[in-house]
C-alpha cells in the first residue's frame, strides 16, 4: 500500500496508463480471436472499444482480489516472519521464511493474473456478457487443466525475466556520460518496452489458441 504515499500525479498518470492498457487489452485479444487474424485499426479499436466496459471489470475485480486476498495473506506471512526474527537465535530462519512466502504470494498472484486472462478470453470469443460468470468459468477451465494453463503461462512468465536480466544488464553496461551513450540507452530501453508489449500480445495469443485447442 505504500504506493499511496506517491505524489497525486504520479498516481493519476498510473492511473491513466492501467485504463490505456485495458482498453488496448481488448482490442489485441479482439483481433487474435478472428479467423483469420489480420489486424486493422478500424477492426482493433471497435473491438477495444466494444470489451471496455467488460475489461474494465474485470480490472475492478482483480484490484479487489489482489488487495484483499493478497494484501491478507502478506499480512499475515509478515507477522509469522516477525514472529519468528523476535525468537529465533539467527537471522537464517526468518529470511528463509521470507523467501518461501513472497515466493508463495508471487505464485498465488500469478495463477489469479492467469485465471483473469481466461476470463477476457472467454469474454471476447465465447461472447460473454456476466463478468463474474466468465470468472467462474475460466477458473473451472484453468482448474481441469492446470498442468498445460500454468506450463504455458511460466514459459512466457520466464522469457520475461530472461528478457529482464538481459535489459538490466545492457542498462548497466553502458556509462550515460555522453550524448551517444545516452541515446543508445535510450534506444535499448525503447527496445525493451516494445518486446515487452510484444510479449504481452505472444500470452495472449497463446492463451487463445490453447483455449480453442482445449475447448
Amino acid at each position: 500500500m505504500k504506493f499511496l504515499n506517491y505524489p497525486p500525479s504520479l498516481l493519476v498518470f498510473g492511473l491513466l496508463y492501467i485504463l490505456l492498457h485495458t482498453f488496448l487489452a481488448g482490442g489485441i485479444v479482439h483481433i487474435f480471436s478472428q479467423d483469420p487474424t489480420e489486424f486493422r485499426f478500424n477492426n482493433f479499436f471497435h473491438g477495444a472499444g466494444k470489451f471496455f466496459s467488460y475489461f474494465f471489470g474485470f480490472m475492478i475485480v482483480s484490484f479487489a482480489v489482489f488487495f484483499f486476498v493478497l494484501g491478507s495473506l502478506t499480512k499475515w506471512f509478515g507477522s509469522i516472519v516477525e514472529a519468528s526474527a523476535k525468537n529465533s537465535v539467527s537471522e537464517i530462519t526468518p529470511f528463509i521464511l521470507g523467501i518461501i512466502f513472497g515466493l508463495v504470494s508471487l505464485v498465488i498472484f500469478l495463477f489469479f493474473h492467469m485465471v483473469f486472462d481466461y476470463a477476457r478470453i472467454k469474454t471476447v470469443s465465447e461472447g460473454r456478457k456476466n463478468i463474474f460468470k466468465s470468472l467462474l468459468s475460466s477458473l473451472n477451465f484453468v482448474v481441469k487443466n492446470l498442468g498445460t494453463t500454468l506450463g504455458l503461462y511460466y514459459l512466457i512468465f520466464a522469457v520475461t525475466i530472461l528478457l529482464s536480466i538481459i535489459y538490466i544488464f545492457l542498462h548497466n553496461l553502458i556509462p550515460q556520460v555522453s550524448l551517444w551513450s545516452v541515446g543508445v540507452a535510450f534506444i535499448i530501453q525503447q527496445t525493451f518496452i516494445f518486446a515487452l508489449i510484444g510479449i504481452r500480445c505472444w500470452l495472449y495469443s497463446s492463451q487463445l489458441k490453447l483455449f480453442q485447442y482445449l475447448k
